[in-house]
């Protein structure tokens, strides 16, 4: 049996989860489980690849903050050289293991409160069978994801309504395709078991749509304030240059020119360790 959420339930459900290992003192990721059938390393080449139209990777597609919904003992350790963080799952085991290791996560759910992030916090959002009915309720909990979206950011579904025609995935398939077009997303890759969406910048797109009542436009509010116990919001946020001024997280160049100096600094540090005795003792009292 497998314990998740309170619940038991059978071995065969979670069979596929080709999860962590211990293997004599160390942990072992085999990979194999679920999508990751190559591995996790394979699966995010392949992300990036369809991102880029096999021109890049998801560092060179701008993605450097990433909400991963679900279990991802295998991949966000693998995504951490993205500086990916913020594991949202129901796996308490992993989400320790995680923390340990100095990678963020969190145990939380999308229910009836927004999760604890400003709007326009991530690159991307990913969603590898993490069992979230982003459908149902009228998309409320994917407007979730709309408002932890950057403009031009990505959501990674990889799930049995992207890729299976039987039972009720044709169905739910139709009903996400309908809720993202709706809120002016454009489905840009479907490959394998796996499709994305990308958030675009259009307004225009938005206010066509209030105006033909496909969507709710949300009343102005303050994004800057905390999203703690707030209530989820069935609307969708106007993209108006200000809140993305005001809110968006900086430009992946300024990203890149913090790395730059950031290095800088560990080198004057190390030049400042070889000056002589002398040269410190001026350094401190010219403040140069």
């Amino acid at each position: 049996m497998a314990y998740q959420q309170g619940l038991c339930v059978e071995k065969q459900f979670k069979g596929g989860q080709n999860w962590v290992h211990e293997k004599d003192k160390l942990w072992w990721f085999p990979g194999g489980g679920t999508h990751f059938k190559h591995g996790a390393a394979d699966y995010i080449e392949r992300l990036g690849n369809m991102i880029t139209d096999d021109t890049g990777d998801l560092r060179s597609a701008g993605v450097v903050q990433v909400l991963d919904v679900g279990c991802a003992s295998q991949l966000i350790f693998f995504l951490w050289i993205y500086n990916v963080f913020c594991s949202k799952d129901g796996h308490e085991n992993q989400i320790q293991f995680a923390l340990e290791r100095g990678i963020g996560a969190m145990t939380a759910a999308i229910a009836t409160k927004q999760l604890p992030y400003p709007s326009s916090s991530f690159e991307m959002v990913h969603c590898s069978r993490c069992r979230v009915d982003w459908h149902e309720n009228g998309g409320i909990l994917i407007k979730e994801v709309n408002r932890l979206l950057r403009d031009n950011g990505y959501f990674v579904y990889s799930a049995p309504p992207a890729y299976r025609k039987d039972k009720d995935y044709p169905l739910i398939w139709d009903k996400l395709v309908n809720l993202t077009s709706a809120m002016c997303w454009k489905l840009i890759a479907q490959k394998v078991q796996t499709a994305i969406w990308v958030k675009q910048e259009n307004e225009a797109c938005l206010l066509h749509n209030a105006e033909m009542k496909q969507i709710n436009i949300c009343d102005t509010v303050d994004d800057m304030k905390p999203s703690w116990k707030t209530p989820l919001r069935d609307c969708i946020p106007r993209r108006s240059a200000h809140t993305n001024h005001r809110n968006c997280l900086p430009d992946q160049n300024v990203f890149l020119h913090i790395q730059r100096v950031s290095v800088k600094l560990v080198s004057l540090k190390k030049s400042f360790l070889q000056m002589p005795y002398s040269g410190k003792i001026k350094l401190a009292i010219t403040g140069r």
